[in-house]
C-alpha cells in the first residue's frame, strides 16, 4: 500500500487526485514571499486574487472547465473566486497555480503588485 502522508515538515495537500490515488504536497516552508507591508481590506485582496486568476487563466489560454478539469476545484468555486466572492485557501492556490502552469510563489506576487497599483491609483 502506497504511504500517503507527506514528509517532515510543514506541507499542504493538494485537491488533485484524492483518495486513493496518489496525494501529491507542497513544502509550505519552501513558499516565501518577501515584501513590504501593504494594508488592504479583504475585499481589496479578494479582488486581487480574482485579478490575478483571470490574468493568469488568460495568459495561458485555458477555458474556465479546463482549469476545473486539470485543478480539480469545483466550477463554482473558480466563478466566485474570478469575481472576487470568495477566498482562496492554500490547497486551492496549489491545485489552480499547478493547473495554469506556474508557481503559487508568483502567482501571489503578483497579486500584491495589484494591491500595490490600487494603493497608488487612490
Amino acid at each position: 500500500m502506497e504511504d500517503n502522508r507527506p514528509p517532515n515538515g510543514r506541507f499542504a495537500r493538494t485537491q488533485r487526485n484524492v483518495g486513493r490515488k496518489s496525494c501529491e504536497y507542497v513544502n509550505l516552508d519552501a513558499i516565501v514571499i518577501h515584501m513590504e507591508p501593504i494594508q488592504s481590506s479583504t475585499e481589496e485582496i479578494r479582488q486581487a486574487v480574482a485579478a490575478e486568476l483571470r490574468a493568469a487563466r488568460a495568459r495561458v489560454r485555458m477555458t474556465r472547465p479546463k482549469l476545473v478539469e486539470l485543478s480539480g476545484v469545483s466550477k463554482s468555486a473558480i466563478e466566485r473566486l474570478e469575481n472576487g466572492d470568495r477566498d482562496m485557501d492554500i490547497p486551492q492556490l496549489v491545485a489552480l497555480t499547478t493547473a495554469l502552469r506556474t508557481d503559487p510563489t508568483k502567482f501571489m506576487q503578483l497579486v500584491f503588485e495589484h494591491l500595490r497599483e490600487e494603493k497608488t491609483d487612490t
